[in-house]
């Protein structure tokens, strides 16, 4: 387990939560490694720029190998297993990249330090970043700048308590988080914005637990009227994720709170045929249950070849819908009208006797043989299934959690973050200066913290024992 770093907190404070929380569970940490670059999205180069000379460290030895002069573009490259420059030695170790100023990487711009390595051919990047500082930018992302300052404060609360809990999630790669809505979305110094900042200083220190422990805080756009329990999208059911009557999200405000959109019949069939949830021809599309919060939690696809059944959270995502809070709206299909010949039978004399025959090309008269002129008539197909469905909904996101045009609603009402914490998580506490410093092979221990003035931007994290299938969701973003 990694020990908490005293460079922001001096010291932290003593409180009890009732419950024992073990150290395999939480921990808080000062620092977070940020994938910037991995796996498949990864490229064989890689470049830096920073206004200040940028000092080269091998990071396996912890070993000194240049400094890049300042105001200096250069790249580094992954080659049959080895980074590359045109500045220092081939080397196999990762590398860290420090700079008394900004860096930048692929032209955009990251507080801390970078560690480069690569995997025979793409370079990894990750940014060491302050945790406080990394949630002044992911503030910027999922919740407009432009916010009321209470809205912007319950959001980086809801950010800092998701990053410690997701701590290590990708440390396959050798990294804590990702910068995408798998995680939380963050761009550097480019989302950051003076009241991000101020918002995440002001809530330094703030941590929501239920029943004693960290909880990881689930956020999303709208919810359209109602929140929905997190076993009607997921899979367990927790505590302080209740659905609720949300009276506090309005209209007026919310991006997509209400929404609707049609497929076609055949649209419909493309979009399982790609997902191999085929089911032939589409017949029907059934809703088979329902939440008390007005979620689909069933849904299935009747076809000419069987049917295809999803639930909780897939009712959403298989059609790719704003929420699972909708209705469907069926519109027939025309019957299919065809043109043909009229249909006529004549008794033929053959060299095997008379023979009936339908529709024949000629036929032998009194007058001889002659052609047999018929005329075309229309014949009505009776159609199968619906020709598209309109799904009719409300809300934008999974829905667990806090509404952030909620929490946009009730800023503008005149109600603090605490308030709006406090509304969209049931049973919850809001713990002021509460910082877990686990002792490997011991209990956890809380410090009391002294008054101390913050500098400009920091950041915290914790780790994960629950996994959710779903991301984090805003439309307010950069």
């Amino acid at each position: 387990m990694r020990k908490i770093s005293l460079v922001l907190i001096i010291c932290l404070i003593f409180m009890s939560f009732g419950n024992n929380i073990s150290a395999d569970e939480i921990f808080y940490t000062d620092t977070l490694r940020v994938g910037l670059s991995y796996g498949s999205s990864a490229q064989s180069t890689a470049w830096f720029y920073s206004d200040a000379p940028i000092d080269i460290i091998d990071a396996a030895y912890s070993s000194y190998i240049m400094t890049i002069p300042a105001k200096t573009k250069f790249s580094i490259n992954a080659v049959q297993g080895m980074l590359t420059s045109d500045y220092f030695a081939p080397t196999t170790s990762p590398l860290r990249l420090e700079s008394t100023e900004l860096m930048q990487f692929n032209n955009s711009e990251y507080r801390g330090s970078f560690e480069v390595s690569c995997d025979t051919d793409k370079v990894t990047v990750i940014n060491i970043v302050n945790t406080e500082e990394y949630l002044a930018s992911v503030l910027g992302c999922e919740m407009s700048v432009s916010w009321p300052m209470e809205a912007l404060k319950a959001q980086a609360v809801c950010a800092r308590n998701f990053a410690i809990k997701n701590l290590g999630k990708h440390s396959s790669y050798g990294f804590d988080i990702c910068t995408t809505q798998d995680c939380q979305v963050y761009r550097g110094t480019s989302s950051e914005g003076t009241k991000t900042i101020k918002a995440v200083q002001e809530t330094a220190g703030v941590l929501v637990t239920y029943k004693g422990k960290v909880v990881p805080l689930f956020y999303f756009s709208c919810d359209g009227g109602y929140t929905e329990n997190s076993e009607n999208v997921w899979v367990s059911a927790e505590g302080y994720l209740r659905g609720k009557k949300d009276i506090y999200e309005k209209e007026e405000y919310a991006t997509y709170y209400n929404w609707s959109v049609t497929y076609t019949k055949g649209e419909i069939e493309n979009i399982l045929n790609t997902r191999r949830m085929g089911v032939g021809e589409l017949l029907d599309i059934r809703i088979d249950e329902m939440s008390e919060n007005n979620g689909v939690i069933k849904l299935t696809f009747v076809g000419t070849e069987g049917e295809k059944t999803v639930t909780k959270t897939s009712t959403r995502t298989v059609l790719s819908l704003k929420s699972q809070a909708y209705t469907i709206e069926k519109h027939a299909s025309e019957a299919t009208v065809e043109t043909q010949l009229e249909t006529v039978t004549y008794h033929v004399l053959t060299a095997e006797g008379v023979k009936q025959v339908t529709n024949p090309a000629y036929a032998l008269t009194g007058t001889g043989l002659e052609a047999i002129p018929y005329e075309t008539v229309e014949v009505e197909r009776p159609a199968q299934g619906y020709a598209s469905y309109t799904f009719n909904g409300h809300g934008w996101g999974h829905l667990v959690g806090m509404s952030q045009w909620g929490a946009y609603s009730m800023a503008v009402e005149g109600y603090t973050y605490k308030d709006i914490l406090s509304f969209y998580f049931t049973d919850i506490e809001i713990k002021e200066n509460s910082f877990v410093v686990p002792e490997v092979g011991g209990e956890d221990v809380l410090y009391p913290e002294e008054e101390t003035v913050l500098p400009d931007e920091t950041t915290e994290e914790i780790e994960d024992d629950t996994i959710y299938d779903d991301t984090q969701w805003s439309d307010t973003g950069l």
